[in-house]
């Protein structure tokens, strides 16, 4: 059944498919309407899927990345190409945000991610000058298996699977359940305070539709 869903919406590795909308909201009105809420990082970053192809042996192969408007940034970004080539064990079609960083890690104005998307010469140099740093937080598709079809809070525990050690799952991004509305303006305050631009609510139980709210 979630292959034949699969199916219709063409989901495959290496064919990019649009990304989630988001909408405006309180954190009042998400537990209305869902009584738990998903709250996630709203990073000032670039939005990206990645695309991890089979190998001959059944671990990860040849790695795709794609930008928000689905164009291939690959040869842009071979940084993030080695940190998702190190870090995931399986084929698979991940959702996330690219962040740029300063020495200390913390979060750089969404300018400095634009020059190395729109770098196409002296990449090794654009580098060294502005590092990247992944936050995945969907997971489309893992092994042989599409997710689409399945709960955010399922794919999510997918996606932190993909991921090697604990370590390498510091490039999965934080979700947290919760009914408290001030658990959640504490954790926005957290992410607010940290540099980045607040926090997403998403419903715990909701399926991946591309290219819908």
């Amino acid at each position: 059944e979630s292959e034949a869903g699969l199916d219709s919406l063409d989901l495959e590795v290496g064919r990019p498919v649009q990304s989630m909308l988001a909408q405006a909201g309180t954190a009042a009105e998400a537990l209305d309407s869902w009584n738990e809420a998903a709250a996630e990082i709203k990073f000032d970053g670039a939005r990206v899927q990645i695309h991890v192809r089979d190998s001959d042996d059944g671990g990860p192969g040849e790695i795709s990345i794609y930008s928000r408007n689905m164009d291939d940034v690959t040869a842009a970004l071979p940084d993030v190409v080695d940190a998702v080539r190190q870090s995931v064990t399986e084929p698979c079609i991940l959702d996330g945000e690219v962040v740029a960083v300063d020495d200390a890690g913390d979060p750089l104005p969404f300018q400095h991610v634009l020059r190395r998307f729109r770098r196409k010469h002296d990449i090794e140099q654009m580098v060294d000058e502005v590092a990247l740093r992944l936050h995945a937080f969907d997971c489309l598709r893992a092994g042989s298996q599409g997710l689409l079809d399945k709960p955010l809070v399922d794919r999510h525990r997918r996606l932190e699977t993909v991921f090697k050690t604990e370590e390498t799952a510091e490039a999965v991004a934080d979700l947290l359940l919760s009914d408290d509305p001030d658990e959640l303006a504490a954790f926005e305050a957290e992410a607010l305070a940290a540099g980045h631009e607040g926090i997403m609510l998403k419903n715990p139980q909701s399926t991946c539709s591309p290219g819908t709210p």
